[in-house]
């Protein structure tokens, strides 16, 4: 339970400083020695499958928060490693003391920017959505 205190107290100054790295860097233009979204994506993934499942919970909780304008996530990566971990158990994932459904608004935004962001238009990312849901 120590690793689950210890992800969750230096989480927020660790996100804050990777979103502010990577909002500062031009689009397009990633020198190969500097950390980013696919670096990002691996830190994410390590972090999705630690041996703690709160540690699991409360990083794809804080997933659902981040800007995906900023975080630059890939499609592989939002289908391919944070979709599936949805079809497991929602009430697992759900906190039953979010009475205002926070999270389930979190995850209907973080889905829907996806597709809104999805660089082959709308319609593409929401077919792409569509076909992982259904496989």
């Amino acid at each position: 339970d120590s690793s689950s205190h210890l992800v969750k107290s230096s989480w927020e100054a660790l996100i804050t400083r990777l979103m502010r790295f990577l909002g500062g860097l031009p689009r397009g233009e990633m020198p190969p020695v500097v950390p980013g979204p696919s670096w990002l994506e691996v830190f994410f993934v390590r972090a999705l499958d630690h041996d703690n499942d709160s540690v699991q919970k409360f990083v794809l909780g804080q997933l659902m928060g981040l800007d995906q304008g900023v975080a630059r996530l890939s499609e592989a990566f939002i289908l391919g490693d944070i979709l599936p971990r949805f079809g497991h158990s929602i009430d697992s994932l759900y906190p039953r003391q979010d009475v205002e459904r926070i999270f389930e608004k979190q995850v209907s935004s973080f889905f829907s920017d996806f597709v809104c962001r999805h660089p082959a238009g709308a319609s593409e990312g929401a077919a792409q959505l569509l076909q992982s849901v259904l496989q």
